[in-house]
């Protein structure tokens, strides 16, 4: 898997939603007499599997390794099409 190589810069009151398990992610550190202010939130994973199947029993699991990267990716992008749409 390629990942990008991003620093995001974020602006008092800004806010990142991301799913961790997508990319490597962390904080840079602070320059001397800098604070940062970070509030991080969890959220269990089958509320977004079932937020990806419309509210509805998720079918019945991939078996292969490449059966499994495919149904991530469909729902990678179901995820972020639901993104766009709350925006």
């Amino acid at each position: 898997m390629v990942e990008p190589h991003v620093i995001l810069e974020l602006q008092p009151g800004d806010v990142f939603i991301l799913m961790s398990s997508m990319i490597t992610h962390g904080n840079a550190p602070l320059l001397p007499g800098k604070t940062r202010m970070l509030w991080t939130s969890w959220t269990a994973g089958g509320i977004f599997r079932c937020m990806v199947a419309g509210s509805k029993k998720m079918p019945q699991k991939a078996t292969t390794l490449q059966e499994e990267i495919q149904e991530y990716k469909q729902n990678v992008n179901k995820f972020k099409s639901h993104l766009r749409q709350i925006r």
